[in-house]
């Protein structure tokens, strides 16, 4: 083993010498890892190696494009000494978006889109989605390490409310035995509308309101 010797030789006739000697031995051969982790779910990490003692030049892996998972890799110096590393490469949560649509009330009104997002790491940058009219929608959402998930959403409005009249005039001139019977469509029922019976010769307007308050 290393350390310092002395050893004697004798000959045949008795005479001696002595001779001190030293074997010496390289630093131990030690790894240490530093590693990157994958910034996106799915994606990949690396590891860099720092490395003490044995002889130069080492041999070593290749230690990107690395998914997350468990790791052991070896160092091996030019001696043929081996040490092992053993390091860990981990992910963010995939990034995942889910949305809660706010519907138009009224035929031709806006409509919004709320975003739940989880995983990935935060902050999120997000688009701002109110004041939507009707029709189909692609969002995207970016987490502070620019990975990127889409999400897709419909705003949808009611049928336009349209109101069509029925006449019955009066009969005869003086009287107010007139009615009007209106025949309602589209909107979101139920219809809130005036009793329209029992009315004199004139011009009217009558004001309908669908559930939802939307007018005609």
């Amino acid at each position: 083993s290393a350390g310092d010797y002395t050893t004697i030789v004798l000959d045949a006739n008795g005479c001696e010498i002595s001779l001190s000697f030293t074997i010496s031995e390289p630093e131990l051969l030690e790894a240490s890892v530093s590693v990157t982790d994958a910034l996106c779910n799915g994606g990949s990490g690396s590891s860099e190696l720092t490395i003490t003692g044995g002889t130069a030049p080492y041999t070593t892996e290749n230690l990107s494009d690395l998914s997350a998972g468990d790791y052991t890799t070896t160092v091996t110096d030019s001696n043929g000494c081996v040490t092992s590393v053993s390091f860990t490469i981990s992910e963010p949560d995939a990034l995942e978006t889910s949305v809660s649509v706010t519907n138009a009330l009224c035929n031709g009104g806006l409509g919004s889109a709320e975003l739940t997002v989880t995983g990935g790491t935060a902050p999120y940058d997000v688009e701002e989605l109110s004041a939507l009219s009707a029709g189909d929608y692609t969002t995207t959402v970016t987490d502070s390490n620019g990975c990127v998930t889409s999400v897709s959403f419909t705003i949808t409005e009611p049928d336009e409310l349209s109101a069509f009249v029925t006449v019955t005039n009066v009969s005869c001139n003086g009287l107010n035995d007139g009615s009007a019977e209106l025949t309602i469509s589209g909107g979101t029922a139920p219809y809130d509308m005036e009793e329209l019976s029992a009315l004199s010769a004139g011009d009217y307007t009558t004001i309908v309101l669908d559930a939802n308050g939307c007018e005609i």
